[in-house]
């Protein structure tokens, strides 16, 4: 998918992310690059976020995703 999403092929890239997640949705990689894949597309990726978080709280994509909104929260007070 992401050799896909490279040269362009939005639509393959999200067949192809599709085929993975049904065949194991709690793949952390899977996850990881459906939200990559729909921040870039502006899909929504809410749900598939919140799946890493709950699983995969220890992956450095979701630590760093945490550390920012932290981050973000403090500049806002």
């Amino acid at each position: 998918a992401v050799c896909y999403m490279h040269m362009g092929n939005f639509d393959e890239a999200e067949t192809t992310l599709l085929e993975a997640l049904n065949e194991s949705a709690k793949d952390v990689n899977t996850l990881a690059n459906f939200v990559i894949f729909g921040l870039h597309l502006s899909k929504p990726i809410t749900q598939y976020m919140r799946q890493l978080k709950m699983l995969f709280l220890e992956y450095e994509f979701v630590e760093w995703v945490n550390s920012s909104e932290v981050a973000f929260n403090q500049d806002l007070q």
